[in-house]
């Protein structure tokens, strides 16, 4: 089971294999509020909602339908201070979500080819 979500709405995104991102940690099309507090509210609620969805699928339905892990794909837009918000409240969960539910894998842009570049976060092993 693969999630894939967009950390901002700046622009259209579609993975490399052609599938529109519409589900957005920030939907708004411009962020106004850079306050760090709010944006790790913000990514907060979107990683409890990625655990939510996950703990209500039993351990051995999410395994067979994941394969062997599932991941949950970050498309990234640039905005730094949403990016290090994002990635600091995965890791206070990140033992518990990766141990239960899934791997992050970032996809950052590359203007030269016009597709995602992957990158595995960190593992806990």
């Amino acid at each position: 089971m693969n999630f894939h979500v967009g950390l901002c709405n700046t622009h259209d995104m579609v993975t490399n294999d052609g599938d529109e991102i519409t589900l957005f940690v920030f939907p708004e099309k411009r962020i106004e509020n850079f306050d760090f507090d709010y944006l790790e509210g913000r990514c907060r609620k979107h990683i409890q909602a990625y655990i939510d969805v996950m703990k209500d699928i039993p351990h051995k339905k999410r395994a067979a339908a994941r394969g062997s892990r599932s991941t949950f794909n970050l498309y990234l837009t640039g905005l730094g201070r949403a990016i290090t918000s994002f990635l600091k409240c995965w890791v206070e969960q990140q033992e518990r979500l990766e141990m239960c539910y899934g791997d992050l894998v970032i996809h950052s842009r590359n203007d030269v080819t016009e597709e995602y570049d992957t990158q595995q976060w960190a593992m806990i092993t």
